[in-house]
Formats: structure tokens, C-alpha cells, sequence
């Protein structure tokens, strides 16, 4: 067999290249086990999330072709009353997880996270809280300006649910739920209002008030 020159230049050409490349370009450290089971629960989480909204859909979209195909009024009422339960099964459900993620802040971050995803001032009594409101400012709740650090996981959380919650009243469940949830709770179904957060998430926030 003859060597051929030219693929002996070829080969020492690609290997300096290789080793130009390689030092210019270092290979990332190896993440840690710790880092690597966030990631797996992270990814859980979120297939979960994905899982649900896929199930509210079709559900959505089954209660959609069902009133298409209704013949008259009273059709439609019988439709309505059929998916209602289930309607207000997924209101129920996104408003526990509210609940259990508000729970630990239920003192004096709440006027904050409100007057923060509302867009409503508020004025918190500071001179009674004041240093409730350094230890949050201190934990990294609430940055210097007092404005809240969603970027924080626990409100990170929060404010994925009560956005959740939020688009569900306002673009998903149907004007007879809204009635039957205004009934209910004696209140207006406004989630910029702080009597629907007060009344229907059921948090104390006037008390912190000036």
C-alpha cells in the first residue's frame, strides 16, 4: 500500500485545528447530583402543569362541540348544567393551590403581592410593621423599593397560580359560573379588586392598611 502524502497533511492539519479548538474552548464542568434531581423535579413539575392544561382543554373544548350541536334553549341550559360541575371542580382546584402557596405569607407581604399583580396602590401601615417589612426586605421577599421579588421560587409559584386563576375567570369559564361564584361569595368576580382577594382567596389584607 503507498502512503499517500496528502492525507498524512490532511491528518496533522485536522489535529492542529483540534487542539487550537480545544484550548479556546474548554468543556463545561460536570453538574452535581443535587443539580441534576432539581432538574428532574423541575421537569416533572412542568409535565404536570403541561398534563393538566391538556386535560382542562379537552374538557373545554368537549363542553364547546356540545353546545354547538344543541337545538334549542333548553338544550343549551341542560349542556351548561352538565359541565357546570366539572367547571367548578377546576375553579376549586386552582384556588386550593392558591391557598396553599399564600398560607406562610398570610401577615404582611400579602398587601405587596397584591398591590403588586393588581396594579392597585396600597399603603401598608409601616409605621405598625415596619420591621416585619425589613425581615422581608432582608429574606429577599421584597427588594429595597418594596416591590416583590417574584423571581423568589415560593412566589415564583404563587404568581404562576394566581395568573393561572386569573386567566381562567376572565377567559375560560363561562358567565353562568361567574353568577353562580358571585352568589356564592356575595362579592364581585374582579380579580383586580381586593374585596374578590379578601372574599374568595380569603386573605386580611385592609388590616394591614393605613
Amino acid at each position: 500500500m503507498i502512503k499517500s502524502d496528502r492525507w498524512t497533511f490532511k491528518k496533522k492539519e485536522f489535529l492542529h485545528k483540534l487542539e487550537k479548538y480545544l484550548q479556546t474552548n474548554h468543556f463545561p464542568p460536570p453538574i452535581s447530583r443535587d443539580y441534576l434531581i432539581k432538574l428532574e423535579k423541575s421537569k416533572e413539575e412542568n409535565e404536570k402543569v403541561i398534563s393538566d392544561l391538556i386535560e382542562e382543554k379537552n374538557k373545554l373544548t368537549e363542553f364547546n362541540i356540545a353546545l354547538q350541536k344543541a337545538k334549542d334553549k333548553k338544550e343549551v341550559i341542560a349542556i351548561k348544567k352538565k359541565y357546570a360541575g366539572g367547571e367548578k371542580e377546576i375553579f376549586e382546584e386552582k384556588l386550593q393551590e392558591i391557598k396553599k402557596y399564600i398560607a406562610p405569607y398570610d401577615r404582611v407581604l400579602m398587601p405587596f403581592i397584591y398591590s403588586d399583580f393588581t396594579g392597585n396602590s396600597l399603603t401598608v401601615d409601616d409605621y405598625t410593621y415596619n420591621s416585619d417589612i425589613e425581615q422581608l426586605v432582608a429574606k429577599g421577599y421584597l427588594d429595597s423599593d418594596w416591590a416583590v421579588n417574584w423571581d423568589k421560587k415560593e412566589l415564583k409559584n404563587l404568581y404562576s397560580c394566581l395568573k393561572d386563576l386569573q386567566d381562567f375567570i376572565e377567559k375560560q369559564c363561562s358567565v353562568e359560573l361567574i353568577e353562580d361564584l358571585e352568589e356564592e361569595y356575595k362579592t364581585d368576580f374582579s380579580f383586580s379588586q381586593l374585596d374578590c382577594w379578601e372574599t374568595v382567596i380569603g386573605t386580611n389584607i385592609s388590616r394591614l392598611l393605613k
